[in-house]
């Protein structure tokens, strides 16, 4: 997986840079085995009108991947940094939950269905 960060009006510092890129293995890396993904991650500080409001932290988190229908964009805010990323990658990590399952369900041969608890074979 290859997974690059930038920032937008905020210092990359190092704890910042390993804890996405540690959240980042932990959300995607579950479904390398299937797939090879490109993640970008995009962290920043959104513009307040104000000086007297809190400042408003964004992470964008776009994944391209080979065998990917389309390519997985969210992007998050919150006034808690850390919960902007945890919300935005488990997003992206409940996308790609959901793309396995259909994946699994299209591998499935329709003759062994099970209905009504009875098996059936053609």
């Amino acid at each position: 997986m290859r997974t690059s960060i930038q920032f937008r009006s905020l210092e990359g510092l190092d704890h910042i840079r390993s804890y996405v890129e540690n959240s980042v293995d932990q959300a995607v890396g579950k479904f390398e085995s299937w797939r090879q993904f490109d993640t970008h991650v995009i962290l920043g500080m959104a513009k307040t009108r104000s000086s007297t409001h809190k400042p408003v932290f964004e992470c964008e988190v776009l994944v391209k991947g080979k065998g990917l229908q389309r390519t997985i964009f969210t992007k998050k805010t919150s006034a808690d940094f850390y919960q902007a990323v945890r919300s935005s990658l488990k997003t992206v990590e409940k996308i790609l939950r959901r793309a396995s399952k259909i994946r699994v369900s299209d591998r499935r041969h329709p003759e062994f269905e099970i209905k009504n608890n009875q098996e059936t074979v053609a």
